[in-house]
């Protein structure tokens, strides 16, 4: 065996090997596994040409590999006894009738010994149209001749393989492209996301449709002011970890909150919580309602969450906060981490409102009391003097909602529209 192999005649490496090595590897159809659109092909050619053994060879650097195969057991065998090597290194078809006699191939180990080849049948495969990657290969043993016809029909299927190597690329592409579009459309929803928690979802419609958001001025708006009671106190007694963890926690209820209540969060400022409604409603009586209905489950919530503390030999803070209406501008300020904001002596007033509340309470102006069309549960506070404000507000301490029927089964004064 080993003289026969140094009889053998091997191929020359081509004068392009490189780039033609780059053009099997840019297939990516090596090693791949058996696929019955070639094997399909495969088996029709040998009942046609009724020749036992057909097989499509790739040439790489130092094997061939067989991508579809008829006749034969073997998977890959060395480059340098492959006939298929000198096929590559032609533009047209090998065709040996008689391997004995052909300088070629008459010193081949599988022309001098088992299975005795006789006849062999190379056509070149260039998926490209420029690099020879391999051939089609029919095989017999014993000699014969390919008539004119049986050339046209063979290059008929060597273009017809090359078509299918040109699709397992096409399908990789459109594959690599759903997958991109998939990976692109989940960035996209969490940039979505990400944006949608800066922005109200109107002004992303603002931005979408015209590029820009104009600043608007606003009758009636709804503004939710709140901070935690002794904060500062606290925090300095807290590990910072526990501070801000428990900061998040809040935050994050009260967020869920605001949107289950159809509120619009705009901010938070240290341990304050900024909020409003009316930014895009036509009900103001609805858009009040909703933000009392909001600031009755903050306070619930952080109720809750001072008893649990407490119940646990644990300091925690309390919660004000204070409710206010009127007008109030609108927009987007800035060219870096620019947020949606309101501005207005409404938001200030409702501010100024909340330093005023008592520690668990919620107090709001009598405008903002006058939209709510329903029975209020409330403490007048009267004429309240608010820092940097001129005249006194008329203030409300709301305790809760009650219905008509039980108006007078508690102590605090019953409160309903239009009456003080």
């Amino acid at each position: 065996m080993m003289s026969d192999l140094a009889r053998f005649q091997e191929a020359e490496i081509p004068w392009n090997e490189e780039v033609r090595l780059q053009s099997l590897e840019n297939l990516r159809i090596m090693d791949t596994p058996a696929e019955e659109r070639f094997d399909r092909i495969v088996r029709l050619i040998q009942k046609i040409f009724e020749v036992p053994i057909v097989y499509v060879a790739l040439i790489e650097k130092e094997r061939q590999w067989y991508k579809s195969k008829v006749g034969i057991d073997l998977v890959e065998t060395p480059r340098n006894l492959s006939l298929c090597s000198h096929t590559i290194l032609l533009k047209k078809p090998l065709i040996i009738s008689d391997t004995r006699n052909h300088p070629i191939s008459k010193n081949h180990p599988a022309v001098l010994g088992e299975p005795h080849l006789c006849f062999y049948a190379g056509w070149p495969l260039s998926p490209d149209g420029k690099h020879v990657v391999g051939s089609l290969c029919l095989i017999d043993m014993k000699t014969r001749e390919l008539s004119p016809t049986q050339m046209e029909t063979m290059e008929e299927f060597a273009r017809l393989i090359e078509r299918e190597m040109n699709l397992i690329d096409v399908v990789q592409s459109q594959e690599k492209l759903i997958k991109s579009q998939k990976e692109l459309s989940q960035e996209q929803k969490k940039s979505n996301s990400l944006i949608r928690n800066i922005f109200p979802a109107f002004v992303l419609d603002e931005i979408r449709d015209k590029g820009t958001v104009r600043a608007k001025e606003h009758e009636q708006i709804f503004v939710l002011f709140s901070d935690f009671v002794d904060f500062t106190r606290l925090g300095e007694m807290m590990d910072p970890e526990e501070l801000v963890g428990e900061l998040s926690i809040c935050f994050s209820a009260f967020d869920d909150i605001c949107d289950e209540t159809g509120v619009e969060k705009l901010k938070t400022i240290g341990d304050g919580y900024f909020c409003v409604t009316g930014l895009h409603e036509l009900n103001p009586t609805d858009s009040a309602s909703r933000l009392l209905e909001c600031a009755f489950r903050m306070r619930d919530f952080i109720s809750q969450r001072w008893e649990e503390k407490v119940m646990n030999d644990q300091l925690y803070w309390d919660i004000r906060i204070g409710l206010h209406c009127g007008k109030a501008i609108a927009g987007i300020v800035g060219k870096r981490k620019f947020s949606y904001d309101v501005w207005g002596d409404t938001v200030n007033t409702a501010a100024r409102i909340e330093s005023v509340c008592s520690p668990g309470k919620i107090t709001a102006s009598k405008d903002f009391r006058s939209f709510v069309n329903a029975p209020i549960e409330a403490l007048p506070l009267g004429l309240t003097a608010l820092k940097g404000k001129g005249l006194p507000l008329d203030l409300l301490e709301i305790e809760r909602m009650r219905p008509p029927s039980s108006l007078n089964s508690h102590p605090l004064r019953i409160v309903q529209l239009g009456t003080f």
